[in-house]
């Protein structure tokens, strides 16, 4: 395995900023002030001094005058995520185990009750990551679904991130963005309900508030700068190479876009096409900056990029290969992997019906991407016949005794007995 570009000497460009301390502060304030405490930080932060929560005038509004075309897409992406996201629900089925020694085990699958789904604002509106974060919950039974994302202008939150959601069928909507908005989601403000999930991926600050109240309220993961892992042979063409790398590039400077590839000519020829494309696109700045720092191109043998990625564990994992399908069975960490040289990864971001909210930072190796399951808790029971009570006491007993923990024992030597503590030696 050979490094035909290495990532930059700027890699400290990615380094999280020292947001630690200002971000307790935050969550602190926003915990005791509430409503007074984020209508003053939207106005800090954002130059925002409108209201927090969007009218439903405004919803009708926004939803009526979105244009037609963009609707009809927006209506087909959600189509697609609600029949693959559906699909998962199917696979969580309550059941009941009933053994023939007297033992009554059984689990069911019910969604949290509240969820509040954040969508970044940034660079560009991500209607995208309004479906991405609001259509499995929706799938998994949620009933309550509130949305949050900070002000574009003076009028508050981009007019189709509006209209989505609302297409979507979501009717609460807060202005507020960064670590503000996911601690007033957390612990409730105002009208803003407490959630018992946030999903959805934001800037550091919003990372970092997760991160800090992660137990408080239940979190689908820690988002790190975007990434791709593409691996080609000579079957690929330079030309969708270099659009797909650049296509993860321009999401932030931040973004990583790394090529393995096991022809050295495939390599230095998309290297020229990204040249080319940097200075056309315009997006190029950020292409040009993300790809200098964290841009990578290795060469090597098809085994070696293999586990090359398994070791990495990308959230975008590319396979521009012939007989792809093939490999896929020898992959084990991606947060979603596309497969043949026409499938390249803008199509699961928006349109075919995967989820884009995936691991980063190598978290594939031991998490995956946002699904129905993620707005699922697991519960179970157990019921216990007199038979069962026979058959389970004095295992039970003996291994409490072992342990020290005295009442244990004594709870089971009751049913097993049937006598007082005191009288069942």
């Amino acid at each position: 395995m050979d490094y035909i570009k290495k990532a930059g000497s700027l890699y400290e460009f990615s380094k999280k900023p020292p947001i630690e301390s200002r971000v307790r502060e935050i969550i602190e304030n926003i915990k005791e002030n509430r409503l007074d405490a984020l209508t003053r930080y939207n106005l800090e932060i954002d130059n925002y001094t409108g209201s927090v929560f969007v009218s439903n005038e405004k919803i009708e509004t926004c939803k009526d005058n979105i244009p037609s075309d963009l609707r009809a897409a927006i209506f087909q992406s959600m189509e697609n995520l609600r029949v693959f996201h559906k699909k998962q629900r199917g696979l969580f089925r309550n059941f009941e185990d009933i053994s023939p020694e007297g033992i009554s085990r059984g689990m069911r699958f019910l969604p949290v009750n509240t969820v509040g789904c954040y969508i970044p604002g940034g660079r560009y509106p991500l209607p995208s990551s309004v479906l991405m974060n609001v259509i499995p919950a929706q799938e998994a039974g949620v009933k309550r679904i509130v949305i949050s994302s900070p002000p574009s202008s003076h009028e508050g939150i981009n007019p189709v991130i509006i209209a989505t959601a609302a297409l979507a069928g979501i009717s609460e909507m807060i202005v507020a963005g960064g670590a503000h908005a996911i601690a007033a989601m957390a612990f409730g403000t105002g009208n803003i309900p407490k959630c018992d999930i946030i999903t959805g991926p934001g800037n550091c600050y919003v990372t970092e508030a997760k991160r800090q109240l992660s137990g408080t309220v239940g979190i689908d993961g820690l988002a790190g700068p975007s990434e791709v892992l593409v691996i080609a042979d000579t079957s690929a063409y330079p030309d969708e190479l270099a659009i797909d790398l650049m296509a993860q590039a321009e999401h932030d400077p931040m973004s990583r876009a790394l090529l393995f590839t096991t022809d050295r000519k495939t390599a230095e020829k998309t290297i020229l096409k990204i040249k080319e494309i940097i200075t056309k696109a315009p997006t190029g700045g950020i292409m040009s900056r993300a790809w200098d720092v964290n841009g990578e191109v290795l060469t090597g043998t098809l085994d070696e990029a293999i586990d090359y990625a398994n070791r990495t564990g990308p959230e975008h994992l590319q396979l521009c290969i012939e007989n792809s399908r093939s490999v896929l069975e020898k992959l084990t960490s991606y947060g979603t992997v596309f497969i043949g040289n026409n499938t390249s990864v803008p199509y699961g971001d928006y349109i075919a019906g995967t989820n884009h909210i995936l691991p980063t930072s190598g978290n594939a190796r031991f998490s995956g991407g946002l699904w129905t399951g993620t707005f699922l808790r697991s519960l179970t029971h157990l019921e216990l016949s007199r038979e069962g009570i026979n058959n389970l006491s004095a295992s039970g007993i003996r291994i409490a005794e072992e342990e020290g923990l005295w009442a244990h024992g004594e709870s089971m030597k009751l049913r097993f007995y049937g006598k007082g503590f005191t009288n069942n030696e």
